[in-house]
């Protein structure tokens, strides 16, 4: 009923409703705000009182705490300890004079008998008092109960502290009681507001005192219900409301003073009238509906009378346009005023719907023939009635072709029959759908070509029947760019070749073929020997036009069938499929290194790359993909120990190197963090005085489960993880700290000799290093210091080796070429170099008394070293006929064990301050 008059009233009317539901919230926000300002109201009043109570509480503790200060003064004076009666009566009478607070002092003996106080009281027994019972028993201070003074009529808290305290039987004890006065005076200065009540109680809710006093209060509970049952609950403190006297509501608070649940507690409570709370609330709340009840009646009054001239004489000449425009005047517009609003934005549109209409059977056809997708409008047959111009561009069919022809002429033949079924099922159940539902689909153009497409289809119904829209997209360039992406996410973007994921695709694939055709494949792993010094000199873009030569010779070289993918870096991949034994693997391996090792021209200059590879066989090796890829590798790694430019196969003897290895680097890691090394001096000795002059500092591994480790077994893996930049600069540290130990202590003058790795030595801040170690150790002596580099790592890049020895040089540091002879360097690089000392290698010292070859050699390193003003030190000499040999061609210094074999520094200490020489070797 009311639906169906709000539905014929006015617009006038429809407006005030509108107004009057807007307004409705707006009391309801105006109500729920006076709600909420009482509820925190309450919720203040409440939090102000519980803080009064705790400043009582808190007030009161303090009174307790100066009473105890009080009574320990009292007991330490001799009048009231151990003077008679009359003596202790004066003294506490003038304490009592001079005291403010407390109502009396007294003293009894040790049975609780009053022997004296300040008001001169008759003799009285305390002995049944809480207060004197804690004191004696505690044997310290105790409180004792709220009391009701006998004088005063007024509440007395009275405390006591035995005399001498904590002696098992005091003879005497003091107390004090205290008033309440404190507390009155507090709440006068506090302000309260009129009608704050604040009781004092015991822990059965009793009043001892009612601040301001209330006649006939003290000595009943509390009047307010819900305190009482909230002390003797064992609560200590909090708010709330209750009924209390004349069946008023109050707002209440309380605090726990003294004591604890269940014991003799005191509490303070205060409590206030809740109407006297809620009054300032009440009267905001009328205010507030006052002023909204006049508000809503001015905007009636307003809307009543604005409606008329504003909106409803605007649309009656709207609906009068309208009117005209339904019976056929397609030019009648409606009268637009002036500025905007929904009546002018109204009137407005319906102008731009009434020109519109004229144009809109002319847009139609244009819409069909600028749309970039081809539109096709089919009866219920499946015959073509329409199409637009880019059907013609798309199929290359002239339009007349098309008109009067079945749609199953744009369908591939061999889809025809399934089209059809899909075409009656849609005219079944017609419905939109939207381009990209499948994307598989085929169209056929004039010329018999297949394009893949997406179609949308929509349904048409008219007065003339049932049609179907079809809009057709050619995705043939999406479907190119999908290859693309595809492409690129499964193949390396600078060679073009498939990439690891690709490649262990593939691999799984061809190993389910071997297995059902039972056949072998062949996993290669390949790793250009030397590329990084190509990266490293020549810069990345030489680097990456030499990776796409060789993967270009890579894929010529092998077969057909075969697979060739990156891997990333100078690592490439290889599978080759279809083998039947194993030679076939040998012939294609040997061909890939010819490939690679052809000279490369880039940029007029010319390059000699070889490879390493790692060959494994499936199934005979492992069924895994990743497992083979692992296999290869680790024979890779085992081609290069061979000497490079060639391949191993993977045996499970090579597997279980490279556990071992990575077991090492694993212990090598927790070594460095654990302190696990130590350091280990081989004598040097000067040929013609027969003296020590320095040590080699040879690095000892001490595993704590496997004992010392040799360092051929560690060193070369430290080399390749890296761990060696840490270990070496470890070990220059230890050994120059030795070095200094060993000044200090008084040895003669002795220099030290550290060993460099390749790696140490690419360090660009070398020297800096070096430097602040020194200074960290503290040798400042030139020529303390000797780094001992190999041939081989001077060669691998003069510039930078020249630079870097020079600065060592000039920093007082000594140079020597290890294990020289052995390299590959021209005998002419070393007038360029910095250095002090050459080292003949052992593999020559052994050869010296037992082959012709060794004794020339050693020969020739002395006169050549001698020619460069550099100082010559034989290493490994272990016989005497080794060392007349030496002594005969002038070699400066000795050191193997013929002399001394490596010592840890006491032992090397010890041989120095012996003082022994060469000649006192038998």
């Amino acid at each position: 009923m009311l639906l169906s008059r709000l539905q014929t009233s006015s617009l006038r009317l429809r407006v005030l409703l509108l107004i009057s539901a807007a307004v409705l919230p707006w009391l309801g926000v105006t109500v729920e705000h006076a709600f909420s300002e009482r509820k925190l109201a309450v919720e203040a009043s409440q939090q102000h009182m519980l803080y009064l109570t705790q400043i009582i509480s808190s007030g009161q503790r303090e009174a307790i705490a100066g009473a105890q200060g009080f009574l320990q003064v009292l007991a330490a004076m001799p009048e009231v300890a151990e003077a008679a009666p009359a003596h202790c009566r004066a003294r506490l009478k003038n304490a009592h004079l001079n005291s403010q607070g407390y109502a009396n002092i007294g003293v009894t003996d040790g049975a609780g008998t009053l022997l004296c106080d300040a008001l001169n009281s008759a003799p009285e027994n305390f002995a049944y008092r809480k207060w004197f019972r804690e004191a004696v028993r505690l044997r310290h201070f105790a409180v004792g109960d709220y009391i009701i003074g006998r004088l005063s009529g007024r509440p007395v808290l009275v405390v006591a502290t035995p005399i001498p305290e904590a002696s098992p039987h005091p003879s005497r004890v003091v107390f004090v009681a205290i008033e309440v006065g404190w507390l009155e005076r507090l709440l006068a200065e506090a302000k309260l507001p009129v009608g704050m009540m604040f009781s004092i109680m015991d822990a059965q809710g009793v009043v001892l005192a009612r601040f301001p006093q209330e006649a006939g209060r003290v000595g009943k509970p509390n009047p307010i219900p819900k305190i009482n049952q909230a002390i003797r609950a064992g609560s200590a403190g909090g708010t709330g409301e209750g009924i209390g006297a004349g069946g008023k509501e109050r707002l209440f608070a309380f605090d726990r003073a003294l004591g604890s649940a269940g014991g003799g507690a005191v509490y303070v409570s205060a409590s206030l009238a809740k109407s006297q709370v809620l009054e300032q609330s009440h009267r905001a709340l009328l205010r507030q509906l006052a002023v909204l009840g006049l508000l809503t009646l001015a905007i009636f009054v307003f809307a009543w009378f604005a409606t008329e001239r504003v909106v409803q004489r605007r649309i009656h000449l709207l609906i009068e346009a309208a009117r005209k425009f339904e019976r056929g005047d397609m030019t009648i517009r409606a009268s637009v005023g002036r500025g905007t609003g929904e009546l002018i934005e109204l009137e407005r549109a319906f102008n731009d719907m009434a020109a519109s209409v004229e144009r809109a059977f002319n847009q139609n056809e244009k819409v069909m023939q600028v749309a970039s997708e081809s539109i096709i409008v089919t009866d219920s047959r499946g015959i073509i009635v329409k199409v637009n111009a880019f059907t013609e561009k798309l199929f290359g069919y002239q339009r007349d072709e098309l008109l009067g022809q079945s749609i199953q002429v744009l369908v591939p033949v061999h889809l025809r029959e399934a089209h059809q079924r899909d075409m009656e099922r849609y005219q079944a159940q017609p419905e939109v759908r939207s381009m990209g539902a499948r994307q598989d689909l085929t169209a056929r153009c004039k010329d018999g070509t297949e394009i893949p497409v997406n179609i949308s289809l929509g349904p048409l119904v008219t007065e003339e029947g049932r049609f179907t829209i079809t809009a057709v997209r050619d995705i043939r360039e999406s479907k190119a760019y999908e290859a693309r992406i595809l492409h690129q996410a499964t193949h390396d973007a600078l060679t073009g070749l498939p990439n690891r994921a690709l490649f262990l695709d593939l691999l799984n694939r061809a190993m389910i073929q071997a297995e059902r055709e039972e056949c072998l494949l062949a996993v290669v792993f390949l790793d250009l020997d030397g590329f990084k010094n190509i990266n490293d000199t020549l810069g990345h873009d030489w680097g990456d036009q030499l990776l796409r030569e060789i993967a270009q010779r890579i894929s010529s070289a092998v077969r057909r069938n075969d697979v060739v993918a990156r891997q990333g870096g100078d690592e490439f991949t290889i599978l080759l499929q279809g083998v039947q034994h194993v030679d076939d693997v040998l012939g294609v391996s040997r061909k890939i290194l010819t490939a690679v090792s052809e000279p490369i021209y880039l940029r007029e200059m010319e390059f000699h790359v070889t490879a390493s590879l790692g060959i494994t066989i499936f199934p005979l090796d492992d069924t895994d993909a990743e497992h083979l890829l692992r296999n290869a590798d680790t024979a890779m790694y085992r081609a290069k120990e061979a000497g490079r430019d060639g391949f191993q196969f993977y045996t499970a003897e090579m597997n279980a190197q490279a556990q071992e290895r990575l077991a090492i680097e694993t212990d090598l890691r927790r070594a460095i963090a654990q302190q696990e090394f130590v350091l280990h001096y081989q004598p040097q000795v000067d040929i013609a005085s027969g003296r020590i002059i320095g040590a080699e500092a040879l690095l000892r591994w001490n595993h704590p489960e496997k004992g010392m480790i040799p360092p051929a077994k560690f060193i070369p893996v430290a080399e390749e993880s890296g761990l060696i930049v840490p270990i070496g600069e470890w070990v220059l540290r230890d050994a120059c700290r030795q070095l200094r130990a060993w000044q200090l202590s008084g040895l003669p003058p002795l220099r030290i000799a550290v060993n460099l790795s390749a790696r140490q030595f690419r360090e660009p801040n070398l020297p800096q290093r070096i430097a602040e170690i020194m200074a960290e150790c503290g040798l400042q002596d030139r020529g303390v210091l000797e780094v001992e580099i190999t041939e081989s790592l001077l060669m691998k890049n003069v510039e930078v080796a020249r630079d870097m020895l020079k600065q060592l040089f000039d920093m007082g540091v000594r140079i020597s070429v290890d294990d020289f002879g052995t390299g590959y360097s021209s005998l002419s690089y070393l007038q360029h170099f910095c250095l002090h000392a050459l080292k003949v290698d052992q593999s020559f010292v052994r050869d010296i008394t037992t082959g012709a070859d060794g004794a020339v050699i050693a020969g020739v390193i002395v006169d050549l070293a001698h020619k460069l003003k550099l100082s010559v030190i034989a290493e490994g000499v272990e016989t005497l006929g080794q060392l007349e040999y030496l002594e005969q061609i002038g070699c400066d210094e000795i050191q193997g064990f013929y002399f001394s074999r490596p010592l840890p520094a006491a032992a090397f200490e010890a041989l120095v301050r012996q003082g022994r020489e060469l000649r006192q070797v038998a």
